[in-house]
């Protein structure tokens, strides 16, 4: 027999006749239909920087690219001098490697029975629920990983209490441009029921290449979740854990990343940034328009070899944080299309606190009608020259930075 969640009602007793309190039994339950879901679903990167480009196949996939034109060609000569010595240009071979991403649900015989009477006996049908609900999730999991690449940072801890096994986080307000604080998030892409992982600091430094903490093989085994997030300090968000490692508990500067992300092994032991095979995560804007200070390799190849492989990151040279200039885009835009193949970038995408400040830089330039009707603004777009940029936002997108990007450099296969 079902039951239901009814709430105790207080009904007046005593009462003449027919009341409601002597009808009790013979009312029926009135279900709605469902309301809206208390998870924010929007997902903004994939549809621009994740565009279906082929597909991969064998062992990996490698392409070439040419870094240096041949140099003797082109050489003013005087008569009688000789031709000018053959140089030969330079090439690079980047290696794409596959991942995988998985989604994995279960439900019984008896649920799926129970429901097949339709919205008489259930909501929602629960294989069709479930596949809607991963899907939806998939989607926000991808987005994430084209954000922070293949380490996967999703945190930071600043403190551990042992004894109720919560963490409480760095705010997003603490995040800054150094490495060590470049992936303090507060708790944002954090969920309950998460199964995640932690990497611990070493000399009170952020370390994105360690070996996780909790998860050492290969099988799935014990696994460290989120059982609750709290949000009310959004200046100190908290996470409870389950299942964390006791002798090594998260402590500041660890940062959280998903379970089973990357190989295991002993205790703090570098796994490198030059194997990239040791991650399971996709790349991401993170790792690909960055530079050599957060992900040292690209592609298989090292950027200190391969300066091209560097993305133009400007950033104050200590870290702090410095007021939103739109000169800054001048400069990005400018170095990109000068240093770069050429081509100007198409997009600008950051995070809603970015374009607040756009907004705020330029709130004394507008220009109202006569009467006015209208407040706010509409779709932003920065002109540069001949490049017209509109201003994308995302709420997944790290705050404090924007990226200048080319959407036609970037795909998915």
């Amino acid at each position: 027999m079902a039951t239901y969640p009814v709430s105790a009602v207080t009904e007046s007793t005593g009462i003449a006749g027919q009341s409601r309190n002597s009808f009790t039994n013979r009312f029926k339950l009135d279900f709605m239909k469902s309301w809206d879901d208390h998870v924010h679903t929007g997902t903004v990167v994939a549809s621009h920087i994740a565009k279906k480009k082929g597909t991969m196949g064998g062992f990996e996939s490698i392409g070439e690219v040419v870094t240096s034109l041949p140099q003797s060609a082109g050489i003013a000569k005087f008569e009688g001098f000789n031709l000018p010595t053959p140089r030969v240009g330079e090439s690079i071979n980047p290696k794409l490697h596959a991942r995988d991403i998985y989604s994995r649900l279960r439900w019984t015989g008896q649920v799926e029975r129970a429901a097949r009477g339709g919205d008489k006996y259930a909501w929602k049908q629960p294989r069709q629920k479930d596949i809607k609900d991963a899907d939806i999730q998939f989607r926000l999991n991808f987005a994430r990983m084209l954000y922070l690449g293949p380490y996967q940072p999703m945190a930071t801890v600043a403190s551990f209490n042992d004894g109720t096994n919560v963490a409480t986080l760095y705010s997003r307000n603490a995040r800054r441009s150094s490495s060590d604080d470049l992936w303090k998030f507060g708790s944002h892409y954090l969920r309950v029921n998460m199964a995640v992982d932690y990497i611990l600091a070493q000399g009170a430094a952020v370390q994105l290449t360690d070996t996780p903490t909790v998860a050492l093989a290969t099988t799935n085994g014990a696994e460290c979740y989120i059982t609750a997030i709290d949000n009310s300090d959004l200046s100190a968000p908290t996470i409870t854990l389950s299942g964390h490692d006791e002798a090594n508990d998260p402590a500041d500067e660890a940062i959280i990343i998903p379970f089973h992300s990357r190989r295991g092994g002993a205790l703090n032991t570098d796994l490198g940034a030059s194997d990239i095979t040791q991650y399971a995560g996709v790349n991401g804007l993170m790792q690909i328009a960055t530079d050599a200070t957060i992900y040292s390799y690209l592609y298989d190849l090292a950027r200190s070899s391969n300066p091209t492989l560097n993305g133009l990151r400007n950033r104050d040279a200590g870290g702090a944080p410095r007021s939103f200039q739109e000169d800054l885009i001048t400069l990005a835009v400018d170095n990109i299309a000068d240093n770069g193949t050429g081509d100007e970038p198409t997009m600008l995408l950051c995070h809603r606190a970015v374009r607040r400040e756009y907004l705020k830089e330029n709130k004394g330039d507008r220009r109202f009608k006569e009467i006015q009707t209208e407040k706010g603004f509409g779709q932003l777009v920065f002109h540069a020259g001949d490049a017209l940029l509109p201003v994308v936002t995302d709420r997944d997108c790290p705050p404090g930075v924007m990226f200048v990007l080319k959407e036609s450099d970037y795909g998915w296969l």
